[in-house]
């Protein structure tokens, strides 16, 4: 846990650093007689760079609150700050890089070395892609007991008929009248109420998906990768939501900018969500099948199936 939480906390501090450099290339650089700070696509990729940083470590501090309790099950969350900071702060080198043009790419500059020293963020520790399973397949397996509990009441309801009643009563109400989450800043709360109605949704597709597999869905690699980034991203949304909320209530002097990291992360990380939902839903399964499909066209072939356009 400490090796995964510390790389994610590793690619926050590096997120600040590219960022500092970035900003003052683009506050200082004249391009078509204009600085690139007022050029919008520069200001997007910075605006990227900054909620990702914020969002890395917002988890990484949560994460380190549950390592300092003694939290005995954290694996999830140190395998999401593993994940999506070596993820993101390889973007963020890649963006700064670009956003620096050909200097970027000099040893004069710090971004080519730093490149490569990050790529091996995602590979040692648990490759991104094992982990991504095991986020995966540790929320499943929670969500299967539940669902044998609840099979074992709805095959004997008298059992505990208050029990059964309650569960329906829970679901009906997070359908039709889904409460506020407490503990979010009022200036958030918008964005406090997207994640919990994609919490629910994401508890109820998790469901259809062991339902529709049963203990088959190890194999469904692609589907557990949707699971897997949904978590991912329901934690980033907890963590920053949290950590803006506490700025808003101390008044800092970083409150305000804070509070649009995180409804700028929040939007996004919803808008991915429900993409991922609707494909867990059944829209994904010509998508998969053709997956498998060319890949086992190119691994028979032994590379490129299609010949080159010059017949070489």
């Amino acid at each position: 846990n400490n090796g995964r939480f510390g790389i994610g906390a590793a690619a926050g501090a590096m997120g600040r650093k590219v960022m500092a450099s970035c900003a003052e290339h683009a506050l200082t650089r004249t391009q078509f007689g204009d600085k690139l700070s007022s050029f919008g696509l520069i200001q997007d990729k910075m605006t990227t760079m900054a909620v990702n940083s914020y969002s890395t470590e917002s988890i990484a501090y949560m994460t380190t609150g549950m390592i300092d309790r003694g939290d005995p099950s954290c694996e999830v969350e140190a395998a999401c700050c593993k994940v999506y900071g070596s993820e993101k702060g390889f973007e963020s080198i890649n963006d700064a890089i670009q956003i620096f043009g050909g200097m970027g790419f000099m040893k004069d500059f710090p971004f080519e070395r730093m490149m490569r020293d990050c790529r091996i963020l995602s590979i040692f520790e648990g490759t991104n892609e094992i982990l991504r399973l095991m986020i995966a397949l540790s929320g499943l397996k929670a969500a299967g007991d539940r669902l044998k509990s609840l099979g074992k009441l709805a095959a004997n309801p008298l059992s505990d008929p208050l029990a059964l009643l309650h569960e329906a009563g829970t679901r009906v109400e997070n359908k039709l009248r889904p409460q506020p989450v407490e503990s979010v800043h009022p200036r958030l709360q918008k964005y406090g109420n997207k994640l919990r109605a994609d919490t629910v949704a994401f508890g109820t597709a998790v469901e259809l998906l062991l339902v529709k597999h049963g203990k088959d869905v190890i194999h469904e690699q692609l589907q557990l990768r949707r699971v897997a980034d949904c978590a991912i991203d329901l934690y980033i949304c907890t963590a920053v939501l949290a950590r803006a909320s506490r700025a808003l209530e101390a008044g800092t002097r970083t409150a305000e900018h804070e509070a649009e990291l995180t409804a700028h992360a929040c939007a996004g990380a919803s808008l991915r969500v429900r993409q991922h939902l609707k494909e867990m839903g059944g829209f994904s399964e010509s998508h998969d099948a053709r997956v498998a499909s060319i890949a086992a066209a190119v691994f028979e072939s032994g590379g490129c199936v299609a010949p080159h356009p010059l017949g070489v």
